[in-house]
């Protein structure tokens, strides 16, 4: 007996004589049948009664309907599954409609984002559940927009740093905790010396493909509780928390010249358009919370120490608050 057959044996012979309700049911069994979402019905043994024809495709279950009719749902699911499942299993058993997501990893091993709603089935005499109809949709797609949405409102597209907004979170979080602990942390505001004539040479292109490389060259040189961020154009900042001592910030900003007078190879190593420029910058450093005890402060200071830095020419850098090296 197929799935049709086995629904229209259980429909009362009478409601199958109104005119009408034939024409009804072969057009509501095609919607279930067509429908892009795993549709099934679940006995109260949680046993699989009905499937709609979704459960076949490769991606799924990739086996014949028949197959899964009477098994359990912890067979079919498996242990893993099963147990992400089982509390909204027995909610709805309990004659609680529920809705919720869960990771499920289908036949071909691909783990998917799913959202599943139960609905309790009563019997119509004596009122209790007797099963739930699962509706479950792949919305895969729909979770890797949100999280691409998410990390763009974040991050810097071309070089995949923090964008300001996340720089200013952390910072914010980085200075209650200074404040708390009464630990130095510094600013970097870098803008790179030479960029434009390298960008208006090469073009725009060749400029990106720099800056990325130089974005990579400066989380290389901080650790990875620092926090490098893309501020726009050529200028980047770096947040250096949880500093033993002020001078830590002088050394990171040596090492940063030191990353980038090395060349920058721009274009295919064999093209005839390949480059290898070599850059400065000029860093202006902040401290907290000797220049500053805001973010605002700290930025802004940062920001008019590295205008003093230019002073001095490429390469420089330039303590906000300048006290004598050690």
């Amino acid at each position: 007996m197929n799935q049709k057959d086995a629904i229209t044996s259980r429909t009362p012979t009478k409601a199958l004589s109104r005119p009408g309700y034939r024409e009804e049911f072969e057009k509501s069994h095609f919607i279930l049948e067509t429908l892009p979402f795993l549709i099934a019905t679940v006995d109260a043994d949680q046993r699989f009664v009905f499937l709609n024809r979704e459960h076949e495709k490769a991606r799924w279950f990739a086996c014949p309907r028949e197959r899964l009719i009477g098994r359990t749902v912890q067979e079919v699911l498996g242990e893993d599954d099963y147990e992400r499942a089982r509390p909204y299993i027995e909610r709805v058993l309990s004659g609680e409609a529920v809705e919720f997501d869960v990771e499920a990893t289908a036949a071909d091993a691909v783990v998917r984002h799913t959202r599943a709603n139960y609905t309790p089935c009563r019997d119509p005499l004596s009122g209790r559940v007797s099963g739930y109809v699962s509706v479950v949709r792949d919305i895969t797609a729909e979770k890797e927009a949100e999280d691409r949405i998410r990390w763009l409102a974040y991050h810097d597209p071309l070089t995949r740093l923090p964008n300001r907004a996340l720089f200013h979170d952390r910072l914010e979080q980085a200075l209650a905790q200074s404040a708390r602990g009464c630990e130095p942390l510094a600013i970097l505001y870098i803008d790179l010396d030479g960029f434009k004539p390298i960008n208006d040479t090469f073009g725009h292109d060749h400029g990106d493909d720099l800056l990325r490389q130089v974005a990579d060259r400066l989380r290389e040189t901080v650790r990875t509780a620092d926090t490098v961020s893309r501020q726009g154009g050529d200028e980047f900042v770096i947040l250096l928390p949880f500093l033993t001592t002020p001078h830590e910030a002088t050394i990171v900003a040596r090492r940063i010249h030191g990353a980038l007078t090395a060349t920058f190879t721009l274009g295919a190593k064999d093209s005839a358009v390949s480059s290898q420029p070599s850059l400065s910058a000029c860093i202006g450093i902040s401290l907290f919370p000797e220049d500053g005890t805001t973010s605002e402060e700290l930025l802004r200071n940062a920001d008019r120490a590295m205008y003093l830095a230019k002073r001095d020419g490429p390469g420089s850098f330039y303590l906000f608050n300048p006290a004598p090296n050690p």
